[in-house]
Order: C-alpha cells, then sequence, then structure tokens
C-alpha cells in the first residue's frame, strides 16, 4: 500500500477535521496494516469506525476488524444502509474517523 500525500492527515487533524478514507472490502489486510503501522503511532488517541455490510463475509470482516481494534457499523445497500450511515455520520460528528 502506498500512501501520498501523507502529510494532508496530520494537516486535517491538526485543524480539528474528521477523516473519512475510504477502500474496497478486498483491500482489508492493507488498511489494517496502514492503520496499525502509519495511523496509530500519529493519532494514538483515535478509533477509525468502518462501515461493514451486514452479509456473511461482513460478519467475518467486522470481527477480523474488532481484534485490530477498529469500531464497525453495520449496513449494506439493501439492508440496513440508511440507519448505518446516519450511525456513521453521528460518529464522525463525535470526533471519530
Amino acid at each position: 500500500m502506498q500512501v501520498w500525500n501523507g502529510n494532508v492527515e496530520e494537516r486535517l487533524k491538526g485543524n480539528g477535521e474528521r477523516i473519512i478514507y475510504v477502500f474496497w472490502h478486498n483491500r482489508l489486510l492493507p488498511l489494517i496494516t496502514y492503520y496499525r503501522r502509519a495511523y496509530v503511532p500519529r493519532f494514538p488517541g483515535d478509533r477509525v469506525d468502518v462501515l461493514v455490510s451486514k452479509s456473511k463475509a461482513g460478519e467475518l470482516m467486522s470481527r477480523i476488524l474488532h481484534r485490530f481494534r477498529f469500531g464497525t457499523v453495520r449496513g449494506s445497500s439493501s439492508r440496513g444502509g440508511r440507519e448505518a450511515m446516519l450511525e456513521m455520520a453521528r460518529r464522525l460528528r463525535s470526533g471519530k474517523d
């Protein structure tokens, strides 16, 4: 995984901004690796929440993410998507990425 303009995170977070990271579900391992190696050392008190599908595969992904100290919100376009997006917005307002 390659991070371009990584200093953007510091600038945004230094201004009190929240960040939304977007990735495809098949990129879970690089996300975890980035989070542990780059994000946590720079922002040790922060916790990232991830929107995860309500499917069986999403359940497995959610369990893996919890083991690595991510928060999860479950929902998809066909099951609970609206509620999940509202919950993600609430968490952003509360100060989480």
